[in-house]
């Protein structure tokens, strides 16, 4: 019992997460058929976002949907835009581990920043960004970000934005982290487990060496 406690502490003070902060991104062709994560946000609903526009069509020379993207999808910038960014709240999510979206053709002229709680950037891209990740300028891109160390905490919100023809997305899904004390619940359950496998195993042996 003496060592299981032992082990809970270790594990407790275990917790507490780096406090750098730092941001990947990866992004890879979407495919013809994209099957990920159910959406947090496909604008199917009402959304928390402000700016640009939630369309359910291809209109030519405006917008057009992603590759994968079915029903609605969100446009900003442009003309029919009037160039105002959009801003998607995140607020309600405590810690944010991951999250990933489908990106419309990534032009140059299209920009992606998250945000913190009071809204300044914590890291930006632009679709040339995109076009280097995928190798392509045409086709519609599947970018995943991960976060850690502190940006778990302050990732609030995302603003989209283009100073040309539109910036379409669709498909943000937020992969939450669980909270502190879930993780402990966990840990010590794991802990729980080993200790009662270890304690058998000595009481086999007792019993076999009688």
């Amino acid at each position: 019992m003496k060592k299981f406690l032992l082990l809970s502490g270790a594990l407790m003070l275990a917790l507490p997460a780096s406090a750098s902060a730092a941001t990947t991104i990866n992004a890879t062709l979407a495919p013809a058929s994209y099957v990920g994560p159910t959406p947090t946000f496909d604008f199917e609903t009402l959304a928390p976002i402000s700016g640009g526009t939630v369309r359910n069509s291809d209109i030519d020379g405006v917008a057009k949907r992603p590759t994968s993207s079915t029903g609605k999808y969100y446009a900003v910038g442009g003309v029919a835009e009037n160039g105002t960014p959009a801003v998607l709240s995140l607020a309600s999510f405590l810690q944010i581990g991951s999250l990933s979206f489908l990106w419309g053709t990534p032009d140059t002229y299209n920009f992606f920043e998250i945000l913190d709680g009071g809204g300044a950037t914590i890291a930006s891209y632009t679709g040339s960004v995109i076009q280097g990740l995928t190798g392509s300028t045409t086709g519609t891109a599947l970018v995943t970000l991960n976060f850690d160390g502190s940006t778990i905490n302050n990732v609030k919100a995302l603003r989209f934005s283009s100073t040309q023809a539109a910036f379409e997305f669709d498909n943000v899904a937020v992969a939450a982290v669980p909270e502190p004390g879930v993780w402990a619940m966990m840990l010590l359950g794991f802990a729980a487990i080993g200790f009662s496998l270890r304690r058998r195993e000595n009481t086999t042996q007792r019993v076999r060496f009688a």
